[in-house]
């Protein structure tokens, strides 16, 4: 399976992100922002090639964002118990979108605390 298949999308990425959840992943959704506009998506980087991506950069005339590519199972944990109620019976294409989804509106609905979202991440 690829690795796009088992990772949030970049729009979601991007949301869990503005939301304030921890950048602690090992992918990482790379796009390129110019003068306050957001470009392309670059792609999935491992966290071990950001730093050389951003090395890579200097100089240049964009800079270069990323947002955690929340797996499967980083999201479950962020999920805590809430992600058995959730999805009992999975039945999906890609989970972790189901699952980002869901974290997104438990955030945005205040069902799910921040806090203890970034401390079961930080803890996993």
């Amino acid at each position: 399976m690829k690795n796009e298949n088992q990772v949030c999308t970049l729009k979601q990425a991007k949301k869990l992100k503005k939301l304030g959840v921890e950048q602690k992943s090992i992918w990482h959704h790379c796009f390129y922002v110019k003068h306050g506009m957001v470009g392309s998506n670059y792609g999935l980087y491992h966290e071990s090639m950001v730093a050389s991506l951003l090395e890579d950069n200097e100089g240049d005339e964009f800079d270069i964002e990323f947002a955690s590519a929340f797996t499967v199972a980083e999201l479950g944990v962020m999920l805590g118990n809430k992600a058995l109620k959730i999805h009992p019976q999975l039945d999906c294409k890609n989970e972790a979108i189901d699952r980002a989804d869901d974290l997104i509106n438990l955030i945005d609905y205040h069902e799910l605390l921040l806090e203890g979202i970034n401390e079961r991440l930080t803890h996993a």
